[in-house]
């Protein structure tokens, strides 16, 4: 009972030292909603352009082998089969040159001009490899590089590299970007928490001297670094949730018919993001509080 007693005044005089405060605990909401607002908006774009960087890559992490015109049939089932006896190929795809320019057709509204006047089709026969890791690549091309069945190699490994380098320059600065975002945080609710405590410095030290409990001194701030924290983290949250919606609405096709990339659905991060606004929130105002108040135990 006696410590259900002591957490009921906690949450009072954590109340009551909000409602003492709440010109600074607004200026606390709204920097926290402004904060973290920033940091919902730059999580969305990190997670966009890491999923546009791998579909990149799942699309050009392929080795595709022009056949030579003069290949027999029978050649090319012996490439194939040879081809699929190495254990780094995960998946081969045959397009003969009939499949060539029918998909070249595809790509063109009025295909159809491609074909007139030809006298034979001008499109190889092509084998299309997806391998189970792109580092296996170069051995690979060496080999069929020399191959006389083979006219031409095409493989982007260069291409790749630099979008994988982008991706880690991008993943680095969200990330220290995301550290100066959330210290520069908990610096603005520690001093807003100092301002609260520094009224009542003289009746904490009191509290210390006749034997209260530093959990019990700590608590009323702790309580007021989390609602400031939790309430500024909500509403930010809530509108990073609404302004990612409604920029879907509007440039999800259009990025689509541009880059062929597919926007993540908010529903398929809510949760994610949810959990991580919540554990910011919660390290925010309890570390905030928690550094503001630790000289005035020192007593």
């Amino acid at each position: 009972m006696r410590k259900i007693r002591s957490f009921k005044t906690m949450m009072v005089n954590g109340f009551i030292s909000i409602w003492r405060n709440k010109g600074m605990g607004l200026v606390s909401i709204v920097t926290i909603f402004a904060v973290m607002l920033i940091v919902g908006i730059l999580l969305l774009a990190v997670l966009n352009i890491n999923g546009f960087v791998q579909t990149i890559n799942s699309s050009l992490d392929k080795v595709i082998v022009y056949l030579n015109d003069d290949t027999t049939v029978e050649q090319t089932d012996e490439l194939l089969f040879e081809l699929s006896e190495k254990p780094e190929i995960e998946m081969l795809t045959y397009v003969s040159k009939e499949q060539a320019i029918i998909k070249a057709q595809d790509m063109f509204s009025e295909g159809s001009f491609i074909q007139s006047g030809l006298e034979k089709n001008p499109f190889p026969a092509s084998i299309i490899i997806e391998l189970k890791n792109i580092d296996t690549a170069d051995q690979l091309v060496e080999t069929l590089d020399a191959d006389t069945r083979v006219e031409e190699i095409r493989y982007y490994k260069d291409l790749i590299e630099k979008f994988i380098q982008v991706d880690r320059v991008i993943k680095i600065g969200g990330f220290v970007a995301f550290i100066v975002i959330v210290t520069l945080s908990i610096f603005v609710i520690s001093n807003i928490i100092k301002i609260a405590i520094a009224s009542r410095g003289e009746e904490i030290e009191i509290m210390k001297y006749v034997g209260a409990s530093e959990s019990f001194i700590k608590g009323p701030f702790v309580i007021e670094g989390l609602f400031y924290s939790i309430l500024g983290s909500s509403l930010s949250l809530a509108s990073v949730f609404y302004i990612y919606n409604k920029f879907i609405e509007v440039y999800e096709r259009p990025i689509y018919e541009y880059v062929s990339y597919q926007l993540i659905e908010i529903n398929e991060i809510a949760l994610d993001i949810g959990i991580i606004f919540a554990a910011i929130a919660i390290g925010i105002g309890s570390i905030g509080s928690l550094t503001s108040i630790k000289k005035y135990l020192k007593v």
